[in-house]
Formats: structure tokens, sequence, C-alpha cells
């Protein structure tokens, strides 16, 4: 399992994907985003309570750190994509968590299942504060996106097949999907990538990381 992340700046725009052929399966992503971040990886070490786990971020002050993508010991991996903004149907019963919450889902989750089972347990306003969409894979190649969906409610779009694949457009909110997934180059490039990696059995690092290479927006 390669959690691998190139680092590319230029304005935002992300590409994310988890592809498997049975025997290797990679998860991968360009951070494509403002050459003024200070962009650094740090660690928190495991806990009796919590698994060990390593983020990928910025640097915004002299002591805060803002984390855009992580990994735990389990080999969980998670990145985040921008998306239009969309309203959250907040429930009374739910706690409401502050802060991004894919770090707390690192620090407690093994599984794509395990996160997803926490999903009906807070409100997770920072998706509403800053609008992502949350790309979730475990080491046995489950993967599924997080988002909100056209109703407010957050909903999961799951892998199906040999990869997923989430970009700069919302896969939860059906207003939005059926257009974009006809003119989203960047999707549509790496989708057609992996399938011809997949289809040549000649799924590996140099190929991923070449998918990488030709959408990025500042090579």
């Amino acid at each position: 399992f390669i959690f691998f992340l190139p680092l590319v700046d230029s304005v935002s725009a992300c590409t994310i994907f988890t592809v498997t052929d049975g025997r290797s399966l990679y998860f991968c992503g360009n951070e494509d985003n403002s050459e003024a971040f200070q962009w650094r990886i740090w660690s928190d070490p495991s806990t009796e309570n919590r698994y060990g786990r390593a983020f990928l971020g910025f640097r915004i002050t002299n002591n805060l750190d803002v984390p855009m993508a992580g990994i735990n010991d389990q080999g969980l991996a998670i990145d985040l994509s921008a998306v239009p903004y969309a309203p959250i149907n907040n429930k009374t019963e739910r706690e409401t968590f502050e802060g991004a919450i894919f770090t707390k889902w690192l620090a407690d989750c093994a599984t794509v299942d395990e996160v997803r089972e926490q999903l009906s347990t807070y409100n997770v306003i920072d998706l509403e504060k800053n609008p992502n969409q949350i790309h979730v894979a475990d080491k046995t190649g489950n993967a599924m996106v997080i988002g909100v969906d056209s109703d407010g409610e957050l909903n999961t779009t799951d892998i199906s097949g040999d990869y997923l694949v989430s970009t700069n457009f919302n896969l939860n909110n059906k207003d939005q999907l059926e257009y974009e997934l006809h003119h989203s180059g960047r999707y549509n490039t790496t989708a057609t990538g992996l399938e011809t990696l997949l289809r040549n059995s000649d799924l590996s690092v140099e190929g991923c990381r070449d998918i990488l290479e030709e959408i990025a927006l500042n090579p």
C-alpha cells in the first residue's frame, strides 16, 4: 500500500485516486494549491487509544499547521479536494465536531467501514465552512468519497471496479454530477490513464506518477 503525494504549486485544482489491480494498491494525489503555502509533513505518534498518523499540510503561522491529507499506521489514507459550497443539514441529536474531522478518523479508524460508521455520529460543520469532499481508502482496496449531496446530507460515492477518482466537483451532488463527468478534463484524463494501466497490466508507481504529471496544472 503506497501513499503517494507529489506536490505541485498552482491554483486550487486537486486530483486524487485509489486504484488496485488485485496485487498492488495505490492512493495518489496532486496537491495543486497556492504557491504561497509552506508545505510540510509531520507525524503524531500512536498512543494506547489512538493510531499513529502522518500528515501533509501547510503552515499558516509559526505554530499552526493545517492538515490536507494523511495516513495512519493501519493503512487508512485520506485526502481532501475543494468543491463548490453546499449547506449541510445539521442534526440536533448529533454532536458537532469542530475542525478537520478526518484527523479524528485517522486517529480512531483502521478501515473505510469504520469511518462510514462515524458519519452518522457528528455534524461535520467544517465541510460547510471549508467546502471539501473527503477521499478515504484503506489497505484492503476499499475506498469512498464523502461529500454533501444535493439534499444537504452527508453521503458517499463508493469505489466500483478497480479505481475511484475525485477532483474538484462534488461526486455526491446529483445536480452537478452528470455534467461534470462529461466535461471535467482532469477527471476523464485520470480515469482513461488508469484504465490503460489496468488493461495493460502495467499498474506501478511510475504509471501513477505519469498520470499525475499529465494532469498537474503547473508540472
